[in-house]
Order: structure tokens, then C-alpha cells, then sequence
């Protein structure tokens, strides 16, 4: 009788415990698999584990401080970090800073970039193809948002993760406030 009570007893309190994770359920696809070294703290208390020297700190808090007015849900700063590569490249073909991270080319295709056959699949942009078909920003390991410096993207993947819309585009809740 008393082992059953005091299984019952752990039960409830590993319920109660599961019921309070405040951090989001992820199941994204991780599309970087960059080292994580040493972090800093912004002001907010975000980790940013950053590769690159010339990174605004206060812009990730504002960031992340106008998502969660325009979305009406408190963001746990301590569920996700900012992984700022030291590897992103600007694109001479957009003038975007982007992520060395090959994206589908049928993604790219309904935006109107057309690519040849073989420059599809590629991660950086050669002599032969300097128009490459990548990410803006990613997710890794459901917790990590790699964005280059500019973060011009970067609330799009964070409302990915607390919202847990795989394409917050087609929400017109969520995309009015990732623009």
C-alpha cells in the first residue's frame, strides 16, 4: 500500500513537472551543424553564441521584445540561442547576407530565382554559378536560430519555434508581426 502511494506520489509530481516545461516542442528540421563554443549574454539575458566580432545585441532583445507584443505570448529567452556563423557570405545576386546552407531549389524557383541545373544544390557561389539557392537563416537541434549578423530573419525562425508553425508566412497572425 505505501509503495503504491509513493508511486502515485512520483507520478504526480513528474506530471506536474512535464506541465511546467515552458520551453517549445521544436521537431524542426536542423539545417546547420555548426560548433558551439563559448556564448555571450545580451542585455535581456539571450545567449548568443557568436562567431562573428560586430554583432548588435540590443537588436536581438528589441527583436525579440516586438515579437512577443505583436504575438501576445511571453518568449522564454532561456529556450532558445543565436548562433551567429562566422561563415555567412553576401550574395551578389540579391545583396542579402545569407547562411552557407543549400536550400531546395524549388523554394527558390517560386520566388523567381531560376538556377541551372548545375548550380542547384549549391551551398556558395562560384565563378560558374554566382547565384546560389540558400537560407537566410536556420534552425539547429530546435533550439539554436543561425542567422548572419544582419538578423533580417531571424524573428521569422524564433516564431517558428514558439509558435511551432513550421512557415510562419502562410499565417497571416504570425506573418504581420516577422516582417
Amino acid at each position: 500500500m505505501l509503495y503504491g502511494l509513493r508511486l502515485l506520489f512520483l507520478l504526480i509530481i513528474s506530471l506536474l513537472l512535464l506541465g511546467c516545461n515552458e520551453c517549445y516542442p521544436g521537431g524542426f528540421l536542423s539545417l546547420t551543424n555548426y560548433k558551439i563554443g563559448n556564448y555571450i549574454l545580451t542585455p535581456g539575458g539571450i545567449k548568443v553564441y557568436n562567431n562573428y566580432t560586430e554583432v548588435d545585441l540590443n537588436l536581438i532583445d528589441t527583436k525579440v521584445d516586438e515579437l512577443e507584443k505583436c504575438l501576445g505570448v511571453e518568449i522564454h529567452r532561456s529556450c532558445f540561442s543565436v548562433l551567429i556563423p562566422d561563415d555567412w557570405f553576401v550574395s551578389s545576386c540579391s545583396g542579402e547576407q545569407m547562411l552557407p546552407v543549400a536550400a531546395p531549389y524549388k523554394q527558390c524557383e517560386d520566388k523567381g530565382l531560376y538556377l541551372e541545373e548545375k548550380c542547384r544544390g549549391l551551398s556558395r557561389p562560384t565563378l560558374e554559378c554566382p547565384c546560389v539557392c540558400t537560407y537566410r537563416v536556420a534552425l539547429q537541434d530546435d533550439y539554436f536560430i543561425v542567422s548572419p549578423p544582419n538578423l533580417k530573419l531571424f524573428k521569422v525562425d524564433l516564431a517558428r519555434l514558439v509558435t511551432n508553425v513550421n512557415n510562419p508566412w502562410k499565417d497571416p497572425n504570425i506573418s504581420k508581426c516577422v516582417n
